[in-house]
């Protein structure tokens, strides 16, 4: 598992094993220093790159890839989404290929079955923040498949009615699409969603997520 860290000032990536998904290792990696060693868990593609650019993103397993070299995929970037490839989810190198178009909130998947890589990543829509479908074959040609989710009318209706009980001002907020997953299971792809409400005008109401 890769996940972002928010160290105060710095932030990152760090890595983490599990044969059960409950306990975790948290493996000495020695990549990159912080407070002064590099006994820690910290993953890297480049030490010297600062947060949000090191970001390591929405790592995956890819059985089927010939190449050792790019058995994981994942992400690089905080803001906009470079693939990158790795043997063992530790060491990392960019792909030559150009960048996905995202802001701070993206999912990737591999469906075996039809050995496509599919990517939500964020974007704009008509209530806010939304989310787009990308998908790939080889993670190197990428389609858009467009605006696939976004928040409607029911939802700020519904959101409305949440907000009024404790005396916010809904026409400050709006609700939007923070996140969105899908993966393949069986023959479905279900998608777990994010919504929230944030602040789109100067208020002194609260709370609404800023």
């Amino acid at each position: 598992m890769i996940t972002s860290t928010p160290v105060v000032g710095v932030a990152g990536a760090s890595y983490a094993t599990s044969t059960d998904g409950v306990r975790w290792t948290k493996p000495m990696l020695g990549q990159w220093e912080w407070q002064g060693s590099r006994k820690n868990n910290f993953v890297a593609l480049d030490r010297k790159m600062p947060w949000p650019h090191n970001a390591i993103e929405n790592a995956v397993y890819d059985p089927h890839e010939r190449d050792p070299a790019q058995r994981y995929k994942g992400f690089l970037g905080a803001y906009g989404r470079r693939p990158m490839a790795s043997p063992d989810g530790v060491h990392w190198k960019l792909l030559d290929v150009p960048k996905l178009p995202s802001q701070d909130e993206s999912n990737l998947s591999y469906d075996r079955e039809s050995r496509t890589f599919i990517a939500t990543l964020k974007t704009g829509g008509p209530h806010g923040r939304s989310h787009a479908i990308w998908t790939s074959r080889d993670f190197q040609s990428w389609t858009n498949l467009k605006v696939v989710f976004h928040a409607d009318d029911e939802d700020q209706r519904l959101a409305d009615s949440t907000l009024h009980p404790v005396n916010v001002n809904p026409a400050a907020c709006n609700a939007d699409i923070y996140n969105i997953g899908t993966f393949r299971y069986q023959k479905r792809s279900p998608s777990i969603k994010g919504l929230r409400n944030r602040r789109v005008k100067p208020t002194n109401d609260f709370p609404c997520d800023p």
